[in-house]
């Protein structure tokens, strides 16, 4: 298993023992931290995302989103696969009202061209991807399917139908342009 397949923490206040998250079975990469990760400083090195697998395209694809809950996610990457598209982002959790957020409590997924959807592959060990207040963590969501080479644009939802100030589960979405496909 790759290092760069999970989400790790990159700031905490805290040590925190965040739960396993092991990577999902290749060639799709999963996202979440490991058993006992603790962070380093803020700006510490992070790994870098994923290599692409054959019969794939890495595209430097970007987003951004954020809620005045205080989640903010930050699309890096796309991995157009044959099997699969990967999103890496980092996801950031700071608020004041609420000690954790799920991002993937209610139905998460990518939204492209005539409503299309690619649902997310919930990783093993954290399905809701819960991120603790003061987290921010780099990692990749793995979507099953394929993406055609036509879509120069999508949108990352979290949580559809919620509403951005639910304390629980708050929805967001990130729309995510993309580059042509070499």
């Amino acid at each position: 298993m790759e290092d760069t397949a999970l989400l790790r923490p990159v700031a905490l206040l805290a040590c925190l023992t965040l739960g396993a998250w092991p990577a999902l079975a290749q060639p799709s990469p999963g996202i979440g931290p490991s058993a006992g990760t603790s962070a380093g400083p803020v700006g510490a090195s992070t790994p870098a995302a994923p290599a692409a697998l054959p019969g794939s395209a890495t595209l430097a694809a970007r987003g951004q989103a954020s809620i005045p809950l205080g989640v903010t996610i930050v699309v890096k990457s796309v991995v157009r696969g044959e099997d699969a598209v990967t999103v890496n982002l980092v996801a950031s959790f700071d608020s004041r009202v609420t000690n954790s957020v799920m991002l993937a409590d209610a139905p998460s997924f990518l939204l492209f061209g005539e409503e299309q959807r690619l649902s997310l592959r919930q990783p093993t060990g954290n399905r809701d991807l819960r991120i603790r207040n003061g987290q921010s963590m780099e990692g990749s969501l793995v979507f099953p399917g394929q993406l055609p080479p036509e879509v120069r644009e999508m949108t990352l939802v979290f949580n559809e139908g919620r509403a951005p100030d639910n304390t629980s589960a708050p929805g967001v979405t990130v729309r995510i342009a993309l580059p042509q496909s070499p």
